[in-house]
């Protein structure tokens, strides 16, 4: 719990820290996510695992980032994936920014010779909101505690898919892991 909130924190000031803002444009934009009333979302266990599954034909599109692969954070190089623990999992999705729409479901998946999948349960993103100035994205998080046992050792990419009105999307952001 203390790794996420840190994450989250440390991503806050590093958007907060980005782009062309005035520092009172970006005090406002956190005070206004801030004050967003975060609708309720059904809380279940984030427990999930890995398993291979055929994934519907995708479509490109939507816009995604990962926080935290495997407990990791997304920008370390090297991402390897221990087969006998479970890891955390953390990101945001969405099929539209500016329309801020929220994906039906988010699948993770791990593309090698073959796919292994899990779908995440929804987390609040209030930074996320806050930085793309649409509230509406508050619920555009994902989380999962997930277990990599039945995926065999091997390279990966790391995906993000959302299903949307019909349509299986696929992010363009990926990130390249080792299952050990």
């Amino acid at each position: 719990m203390k790794s996420t909130l840190f994450a989250v924190l440390w991503l806050v000031i590093l958007l907060c820290a980005c782009g062309p803002q005035t520092l009172s444009d970006r005090r406002a934009a956190v005070v206004a996510a801030a004050a967003v009333p975060v609708p309720a979302i059904e809380k279940v266990s984030t427990s999930r695992s890995f398993s291979e599954e055929q994934l519907p034909d995708s479509i490109p599109g939507g816009e995604c980032n990962f926080d935290l692969i495997a407990g990791t954070v997304r920008d370390m190089p090297d991402i390897r994936i221990d087969r006998l623990s479970k890891a955390r999992y953390t990101g945001w999705a969405t099929p539209s920014v500016t329309e801020g729409a929220l994906p039906e479901r988010v699948t993770l998946a791990l593309v090698g010779a073959k796919t292994y999948a899990l779908q995440p349960v929804v987390d609040t993103r209030r930074d996320v909101a806050a930085y793309f100035k649409v509230p509406a994205l508050v619920n555009a998080g994902f989380l999962a505690e997930a277990s990599v046992a039945d995926v065999p050792p091997g390279s990966y990419l790391l995906r993000v898919y959302m299903q949307k009105g019909g349509q299986f999307i696929e992010c363009a952001v990926t990130k390249k892991v080792v299952v050990k």
